[in-house]
């Protein structure tokens, strides 16, 4: 089981539009904003501001990795910096720094346990404890107050005209009001689950969007994107790289193990991130055990780097008709 809501253009109601180029292969949607000055690749990954990425990168990493989407949980916005800031914020950019689209993920499903009360939504912070309240009117003042790009939708108290589906034969009777649908996995729904969902849903709205929010890791990210995913939100990349575990094409590499104390090559030779243009393997198994804040910072760069370039090659061996190809260098 898999619940289904809507990925909406969030600040103008057709100021982004959903276009397919004419081209073979993954990876040939694009959103374009009315201006014409905008065109965010839709396919790939999308790192989540309020997850361990945020709370690690600076500006100026995100400026360098230049994903050109960037996610923004609110419940984990209305623990921290809480309601009252994000009221008197000029915008979600203020929060990043940066000039990428932004995206608020307003589902509580995706993140926290809830209460619901009502037409309303109540969950404890996890930083003091505190009770917070969320209902409709406040939900939409914080939309237009922080001019999100996009808005996945929350659960279906604060959207009667939409439908949270929990089965899938329903899904031709959403209102079509979204440029997409947001997946939000479950616990008790199964990875193969998801994939077989998401292929059926690539055969009946094609012209849709099709965003995932979930714990996934590189491997993960691959098939979902393979299997009909266009953008998938995850800070598993990231958690990943804090714990040691380092991805490269052949095999990842585990930064704890003693092995590495020695070993003077990059991370990955094939990757163009700033991590293994600058630093060997030796040198960032040092700072794991000596300087673990910016050990830390360099993992996580490095990884979300080389997921970028992983599926800017997955885009390329697919236009090509070399998918399995692709599966067998990166995935088997």
């Amino acid at each position: 089981m898999v619940m289904h809501v809507y990925f909406y253009r969030a600040k103008v109601m057709n100021n982004w539009h959903l276009r397919i180029e004419d081209e073979e292969g993954l990876g040939t949607k694009k959103l374009i904003h009315s201006s014409g000055k905008e065109i965010l690749p839709a396919f790939g990954l999308v790192p989540s501001m309020t997850g361990v990425e945020g709370a690690y990168l600076s500006a100026q990493d995100w400026e360098q990795l230049g994903f050109p989407l960037l996610a923004f949980n609110l419940p984990q916005l209305l623990m921290k910096p809480g309601l009252e800031s994000l009221l008197n914020a000029q915008d979600l950019n203020q929060f990043s720094c940066t000039s990428s689209a932004t995206l608020l993920n307003a589902n509580f499903a995706s993140s926290i346990k809830y209460r619901e009360l009502g037409k309303s939504y109540q969950f404890k912070s996890s930083f003091d404890g505190a009770r917070i309240l969320l209902g409709h009117e406040i939900e939409q003042s914080l939309l237009r107050q922080l001019k999100p790009d996009f808005f996945v939708a929350s659960n279906e108290a604060f959207h009667e005209e939409s439908t949270v589906i929990n089965r899938y034969d329903k899904a031709n009777t959403l209102h079509q009001c979204g440029i997409g649908y947001a997946y939000v996995d479950k616990d008790y729904c199964s990875f193969d689950e998801l994939l077989t969902v998401l292929n059926e849903q690539r055969s009946t709205h094609p012209d849709k969007l099709h965003y995932v929010i979930g714990n996934y890791n590189l491997r993960q990210l691959l098939l979902l994107l393979i299997n009909g995913a266009d953008l998938v939100e995850t800070s598993t990349l990231a958690s990943d790289a804090i714990d040691g575990v380092l991805y490269a094409t052949k095999s990842g590499i585990d930064l704890t193990q003693q092995q590495y104390e020695s070993d003077f090559q990059p991370i990955d030779t094939q990757c163009p991130c700033y991590t293994c243009n600058h630093f060997t393997r030796a040198y960032l198994y040092h700072l794991h055990t000596q300087t673990p804040l910016l050990s830390k910072r360099l993992k996580i760069v490095h990884n979300l780097a080389f997921s970028q370039f992983v599926i800017n090659q997955l885009k390329q061996f697919s236009k090509q008709g070399k998918l399995r190809e692709f599966i067998n260098s990166y995935i088997m």
